[in-house]
C-alpha cells in the first residue's frame, strides 16, 4: 500500500475531499496530521538512513511514506510526558527556580525543532512532495522583485511609514490611483465571537485624512484598471485558471474577496497565454514550489499584471466552477 502523508489543519474541507478520493477511489488510507496532532519521534539511524516516528498511535518508518502533501500547518515532534517529568525532577534535585525550568524546556523544544527539520528534509528526499515545508509563507516584496526580474509585469509598489509620502504619490499625475493591502499574506484576526480579515482598499480622501503623521510600515500599490482578475492554481508545471469579473460589482471591484453573496461575480475557465505561463513556471521553480495559487489582473490595456503567489494553494474556488476536478488531480498526483 502507498502511504500518503497529509499535513493540514482540522476542518480543512479540501484535505478531506482529497483524502476521501485517495481512500475510496485509489483504495489507500492517507495519514492525515492536523495542526494540533503532532508526531512522536522514536529513532534516527544515520548509517542506515532510517527515521522512525509514531502518528496516531502507529509506528512508521520514513521509508513507508510514498508521498507528502504540505497542505497547511506543519507542526513539530511532541515533547513526551517522561521528558516533562524529567525536567521537573532536574529542577527539584538542583533546587533551581522556574526560570531554570523554562530555559531547560526551551532547550528541549529547540532540540525537537532540529529533529523535525531533519525529518522534513529526509521526507523531501525519500518521498514525492507536493508543496514545500520550508516555504509555507512568502515575502510579498521578495516575490514581486523576483517576478519583475523574470519579466512579469507588476504594479508600481511602495512601503511607506509617513503620511506625507502617501500624499505625494496620490498627487502624482502619472499614478492613476492608489490601493493599500497587507504586507503579509492571510491577515486574519479572531476573537471569541468574530473573525476579521484585512482586504485591499482604495486610498481615498477619507483614508488619507484618517492617517496619522507616522504609522507602521504599510504596503501601497498603484491601482490597476482591470478587465478581470485571474486566480490560477499551479501543480507540477500545469496551470488551471479562472477569470473573475469582479469589476462589474462596486463591492468587489477592488478585491473580489469582499464577496457579494447575493450577487456573486461571474467566473469562467480561462487559459493564460503561453508567454505568461512560461514566466510563472520559472518563478515557481526559482522559489522552490511545485504547487500554489497565483493572482493576476488582466488590465484594460491588455497587460497581465502579477500580484502574488499563495504557496498553500487554495483551489476549491477554481476547481468546482470551472469543472477542473482538481481534488482528483491532486489525489492522483499523490498516489502515483
Amino acid at each position: 500500500m502507498k502511504n500518503v502523508l497529509i499535513f493540514t489543519i482540522e476542518g480543512d474541507l479540501t484535505s478531506t475531499l482529497v483524502g476521501d478520493i485517495i481512500k475510496y477511489y485509489f483504495k489507500s488510507n492517507p495519514l492525515r496530521i492536523n495542526g494540533g496532532d503532532g508526531l512522536d519521534f522514536i529513532s534516527y539511524d544515520l548509517g542506515k538512513d532510517e527515521f522512525f516516528f509514531v502518528a496516531h498511535g502507529r509506528y512508521y518508518s520514513i521509508n513507508d511514506i510514498h508521498s507528502v502533501w504540505y497542505r497547511k500547518n506543519v507542526n513539530g515532534f511532541n515533547i513526551s510526558d517522561s521528558e516533562l517529568v524529567g525536567i521537573e525532577k532536574v529542577k527539584t534535585e538542583l533546587g533551581e527556580t522556574e526560570l531554570f525550568e523554562k530555559n531547560l524546556r526551551s532547550n528541549v523544544i529547540a532540540n525537537r525543532k532540529d529533529l523535525f527539520a531533519i525529518f522534513l528534509k529526509m521526507l523531501t528526499m525519500h518521498s514525492k512532495s507536493l508543496g514545500n515545508p520550508f516555504i509555507m509563507g512568502l515575502n510579498k516584496m521578495r516575490i514581486l522583485c523576483m517576478a519583475k526580474s523574470i519579466g512579469l509585469t507588476i504594479p508600481n509598489s511602495w512601503i511607506f511609514t509617513k503620511k506625507e509620502d502617501v500624499i505625494k504619490i496620490v498627487n502624482d499625475t502619472s499614478v492613476c490611483s492608489l490601493i493599500t493591502k497587507p504586507i503579509e499574506e492571510g491577515f486574519y484576526y479572531f476573537s471569541e465571537n468574530y473573525s476579521y480579515n484585512v482586504l485591499t482598499s482604495r486610498v481615498d480622501n477619507y483614508f488619507i485624512e484618517s492617517l496619522p503623521k507616522d504609522f507602521p510600515p504599510s504596503f501601497f500599490q498603484e491601482e490597476i484598471k482591470k478587465e478581470f482578475e485571474i486566480r490560477s492554481f499551479y501543480i507540477d508545471g500545469d496551470f488551471y485558471s479562472m477569470a473573475i469579473f469582479s469589476q462589474d460589482d462596486q463591492q468587489t471591484e477592488i478585491d473580489y474577496r469582499n464577496y457579494n453573496l447575493s450577487h456573486p461575480n461571474k467566473v469562467c475557465a480561462y487559459t493564460l497565454p503561453l508567454t505568461v505561463r512560461k514566466k510563472l513556471r520559472r518563478l515557481f521553480n526559482e522559489i522552490g514550489l511545485n504547487c500554489g495559487s497565483v493572482d493576476l489582473i488582466k488590465s484594460v490595456d491588455g497587460d497581465f499584471v502579477f500580484l502574488e503567489i499563495n504557496p498553500v494553494g487554495q483551489f476549491g474556488m477554481v476547481s468546482r466552477p470551472c469543472n477542473y476536478n482538481l481534488e482528483y488531480l491532486v489525489a492522483k498526483w499523490l498516489i502515483e
